[in-house]
């Protein structure tokens, strides 16, 4: 589905970071309820990583990449239609339509390629839930485990909201639930999401915060990456190495 004009505003605006608060936790929720919304924002993503490559032949593959994606049923109905066939129209339209302010920011700032620094950190380990607590706890934790380390985010999502109604070991679903959220590239739920865990010192506190992040990485936020990244690095944390290597490559 193409973008509406108010998602090109809200994206727009969320990039820019110009949005209010209410705005914000309005995309929080698309990201997780609209499908199609989630696509625009992974879309308006791949343009601006594909805009930080000055190589015209890395550029014209990454630009073919969105165009086979995105735009490779579009029908020739008219002459505007046809023009989008041609995956160099499509980047002129989504640049002029999509991503003008976002751009200039980038190519007046010279950002290294933060989206592929995300890529290279994002990594994690497999689930490993403890919990002492009656049967049927048990039975959903595990189930959350299983669908997690193999790969079904979406499911083991909604087995850890299940797991949350009660309350229990609520740091730790969090944490994994953050996770989750991530690796479907739902990045502002996710930082709320790890935001609950960072507040109170607890065993899965640093971890969060590490992902957390690597969460304003994926956002471009760089002020707030290195703030965090330094509170770590002064903890001496178990990812304060990879928090300075991180930290050096930004710099």
């Amino acid at each position: 589905m193409n973008p509406t004009n108010d998602h090109i505003k809200l994206l727009t605006g969320h990039f820019e970071g110009t949005l209010t608060p209410e705005q914000e936790k309005h995309i929080a929720d698309m990201l997780i309820k609209d499908k199609s919304f989630r696509k625009n924002y992974l879309l308006f993503q791949k343009i601006a990583y594909t805009i930080q490559h000055k190589d015209e032949l890395e550029f014209s593959i990454n630009v073919n990449k969105i165009h086979n994606k995105y735009f490779k049923n579009l029908k020739r109905k008219n002459k505007i239609k046809t023009t989008l066939k041609s995956p160099y129209g499509i980047a002129a339209m989504l640049i002029l339509c999509l991503a003008v302010p976002l751009i200039m920011w980038l190519t007046l700032a010279g950002k290294p390629n933060n989206l592929a620094l995300y890529n290279d950190y994002f990594t994690h380990e497999e689930m490993i839930f403890i919990t002492r607590s009656a049967d049927n706890e048990y039975n959903l934790v595990r189930k959350a485990s299983l669908e997690f380390n193999q790969g079904d985010y979406m499911e083991s999502i909604k087995t850890l909201n299940i797991i949350l109604e009660s309350l229990s070991n609520i740091y730790c679903v969090n944490y994994y639930k953050g996770v989750a959220l991530m690796e479907l590239d739902s990045i502002l739920p996710a930082k709320a999401t790890l935001q609950k865990v960072t507040k109170v010192r607890n065993l899965f506190s640093e971890q969060a915060e590490w992902y957390l992040a690597l969460c304003f990485l994926k956002e471009n936020n760089i002020r707030e990456v290195k703030k965090l990244l330094e509170k770590i690095i002064a903890k001496d944390s178990y990812y304060a190495s990879n928090a300075q290597k991180l930290l050096k490559e930004l710099k």
